[in-house]
């Protein structure tokens, strides 16, 4: 799929998880546009030129993060599957383009250590987030992170959602 994608995806069979919570409307607007969201699921209001999603048979891990065939790194999305965060987390670190990624704030984990290895900076949300999905739309019991690298510059229009990020910008 190459043509931008806005709000509403395809009606593709609901998933009830856990891992198939939305990034709410009113953040993934003031995101911007990606050139891939590489987890996304039919519900998702991230707007991307190219998506990957189970529900269509494709596995965003397995996936090249570009918009065509041996083209350029593209800007990336990941808001991932929590249940099990470190491949997501490696594969950001080893990617060449813009990247911003949304996970809960977990400053324990291996995964979390990849991360902030391989980010240019990241930023708590002032708020615990109130993720979508079928038969759940509660605020977290966690805080969660914008984390990024690759050169990918949060837009302005973030900044009443997050704290100063670990390198100043605002």
């Amino acid at each position: 799929m190459t043509t931008l994608s806005l709000f509403q995806r395809d009606p593709v069979s609901e998933v009830d998880s856990t891992d198939a919570q939305n990034t709410p409307r009113e953040l993934a607007l003031a995101l911007g546009v990606f050139g891939i969201d590489v987890c996304t699921n039919p519900r998702s209001h991230i707007r991307s030129f190219k998506t990957f999603m189970l529900e269509h048979g494709q596995d965003g891990l397995a996936e090249p993060w570009t918009l065509s065939p041996g083209g350029p790194a593209a800007s990336v999305w990941c808001n991932g599957p929590y249940s099990d965060p470190l491949p997501w987390c490696e594969r950001l670190a080893r990617h060449t383009g813009p990247w911003a990624a949304l996970w809960k704030l977990d400053t324990t984990t291996r995964w979390f250590d990849v991360l902030m290895r391989a980010c240019d900076a990241w930023a708590c949300f002032r708020d615990r987030i109130t993720f979508e999905r079928p038969g759940n739309c509660g605020t977290a019991n966690f805080s969660s992170v914008l984390v990024w690298g690759g050169g990918w510059v949060p837009p302005l229009e973030l900044a009443p959602y997050l704290w100063p990020s670990s390198n100043g910008v605002r």
